[in-house]
């Protein structure tokens, strides 16, 4: 019984553990982004992506949002391409 606790408690450790917390992460500039835009890209300290990144043309529009986890991109497409099924 104790060994299934130790074995349950270093289970809980090591998933907490790595979990991102949002003060870690480094926030950058869009390359190409607008003087007044506030949104940051992010990223960990081993340089993966996490949530969401814009990128943008020269002529400083939003031309894709991407949202990261763990540096793998998550299931979500612009409006525009979406499939509409009626």
């Amino acid at each position: 019984m104790k060994t299934i606790f130790q074995i349950i408690l270093l289970t809980c450790i090591c998933i907490t553990s790595v979990a991102q917390n949002e003060n870690l992460l480094t926030s950058l500039k869009p390359k190409h982004a607008p003087i007044g835009e506030l949104h940051r890209n992010k990223i960990d300290d081993a340089g993966k992506k996490w949530g969401k990144w814009k990128y943008f043309s020269r002529s400083g529009n939003v031309i894709l949002e991407i949202t990261f986890k763990n540096n793998k991109k998550m299931a979500n497409m612009p409006d525009s391409m979406e499939l509409r099924v009626k």
